[in-house]
């Protein structure tokens, strides 16, 4: 066991066993499709604390879905009363712009 200066022990934690686990909705796999396998490494990378890799895992999802996001987003938009959707007109912007900048196309809203 290796000694640090004082001649206290120091212990290096390799592993877990069982991991961690985390319940997901069995929907998650239809909803995603293809992604979801980039969402379950990005999730293994968060659980063992790899926060930048999971970062990308997770973005690789996003880029790959927004248009579905912003789609569903709107049709929630649409069932809610004046204030919710104006609320969520105002974060749907704030998207768009975030995700799409300026000269990008944006998906048609219906």
């Amino acid at each position: 066991m290796p000694f640090d200066n004082e001649g206290n022990g120091v212990a290096l934690k390799v592993g877990e066993i069982p991991e961690l686990h985390i319940d997901l909705p069995s929907a998650l796999p239809g909803l995603l499709g293809v992604d979801y396998k980039f969402f379950i490494k990005g999730l293994n990378c968060e659980k063992q604390g790899f926060g930048i890799g999971a970062f990308a895992y997770y973005r690789r999802v996003v880029e790959n879905q927004k248009g579905r996001f912003i789609l569903q987003i709107a049709k929630v938009a649409k069932m809610g009363s004046w204030i919710v959707r104006s609320a969520i007109s105002l974060a749907l912007v704030a998207l768009l712009v975030n995700l799409y900048g300026r000269f990008r196309t944006v998906p048609q809203l219906q």
